[in-house]
């Protein structure tokens, strides 16, 4: 059986562990890190755990079940909490789903709604009982999925206020306890996902003004987007880098393919808006070299394109630079001049998916022996090269300037 445990740290991660273990094998857990892992058997089911202060031991006993977390008072705590939670709410969906579809005056409706009732007094007092202080992490996590769960219903820009703030506000109190956990990146997450909830003419019209187009909606909703991203720079400044927290910002709708609204936070903060990297070598091209297309494994040979080309150099770490790559890219849609990536790392997924992003077609550096390594570490990101015949270099400068 294969297993896996991810740490994380901030908004990133990393493999603490994997290998495999067989059946009846007790597996003890490393005490080097203390907050939220995932436990990942055969790469199929994930299991939260929570290490650190106490050794843990994971029965894999029970071929084709969930593991069991033997000892360790806060993982058992967490699963009991959150057991009891999702039942309560699986009962107050089934009774509230049949409440809805009686009649207000018959005896079994008043029956289910003194049930339900009972059931929301039973979810209160088990939420009064966090957070725990002697499971400071647990209760931090716990809290964050019920603060998101909270955020679901809102509709009004006074809710995704509130909401915002308690967001921020609970993220920089709690954030000893957050930040070896998934939760920071999730409240982000959501409190940018929260702006999809508000109606916006509504909103515009209370201001008294009677005439709402799309214009002013984008405006608002740009306005929004900005603030969200300056109270979470303000909130957690004193523990993450600014351009950090920015980036995980800008993530929120890069992981959505939301470039244009990612572009804009990028252009309200440019100056944190920078990779790390700020050498001055640069790169000789050779008068010719391989690239493929957008799939991936079509070669091309530079000598059979247009003589003049544009190289944009990306770093796959950071995603101020695919940003502003596709933004670059967008500009010279019309333009018959092909446009070549060039990753920093190795040509990935993620780097691939920069294709699909913009209408013009890329073409991708995959093999890149002829790459001085030393220079591509500290380059600055993203960059480009305007070469002419022969791939000799004509123009460089900084990528959002092309």
């Amino acid at each position: 059986m294969g297993f896996s445990i991810v740490t994380y740290s901030n908004f990133e991660s990393d493999t603490l562990m994997s290998g495999t273990v067989s059946a009846g094998i007790l597996s003890e857990t490393p005490v080097d890190y203390r907050g939220f892992a995932l436990l990942t058997i055969n790469n199929t089911f994930s299991y939260p755990l929570i290490i650190g202060n106490e050794d843990i031991h994971i029965d894999f006993t029970k071929p084709g079940a969930a593991p069991e977390i033997k000892e360790g008072d806060e993982n058992r705590f967490f699963y009991t909490f959150y057991g009891a939670y999702n039942l309560l709410n699986s009962q107050l969906r089934f009774y509230n789903n049949k409440k809805n579809r009686m009649a207000g005056n018959d005896s079994l409706y008043r029956e289910i709604v003194a049930i339900t009732d009972s059931l929301n007094q039973e979810k209160e007092l088990l939420v009064s009982g966090l957070p725990q202080k002697n499971y400071p992490v647990a209760s931090a996590i716990l809290q964050e999925k019920l603060l998101e769960e909270s955020s679901w219903g809102i509709k009004s820009l006074d809710e995704l206020h509130q909401k915002q703030k308690g967001f921020a506000q609970f993220a920089s109190g709690n954030y000893p306890y957050l930040q070896h956990s998934q939760q920071l990146s999730a409240l982000i997450n959501q409190s940018f996902m929260m702006l999809e909830y508000i109606n916006y003419y509504e909103s515009i019209e209370k201001t008294g003004d009677k005439k709402t187009d799309i214009d002013k909606i984008k405006e608002l909703l740009r306005s929004e987007m900005i603030d969200q991203t300056q109270l979470w720079i303000d909130a957690l400044k004193p523990y993450v880098p600014e351009p950090v927290i920015l980036a995980q910002c800008v993530q929120a709708f890069y992981n959505r393919s939301m470039t244009t609204k990612a572009m804009e936070i990028i252009s309200a903060f440019g100056e944190l808006a920078k990779c790390e990297g700020d050498g001055d070598g640069q790169i000789n091209f050779p008068e010719a070299f391989d690239v493929v297309k957008g799939d991936g494994y079509t070669i091309i040979n530079t000598h059979t394109l247009n003589p003049e080309k544009i190289i944009i150099m990306v770093d796959n770490e950071c995603v101020f630079s695919k940003v502003l790559a596709i933004q670059a890219v967008r500009e010279h849609e019309k333009s018959p001049i092909p446009i070549i990536i060039l990753p920093k790392g190795k040509l990935d997924s993620e780097i691939l998916a920069l294709d699909k992003l913009c209408v013009k077609d890329l073409y991708f550096v995959k093999e890149k022996a002829w790459v001085n390594n030393a220079i591509m570490d500290g380059h600055k990101y993203p960059y480009y090269y305007k070469l002419g015949a022969s791939n000799k270099v004509l123009t460089t400068g900084w990528a959002a300037c092309l």
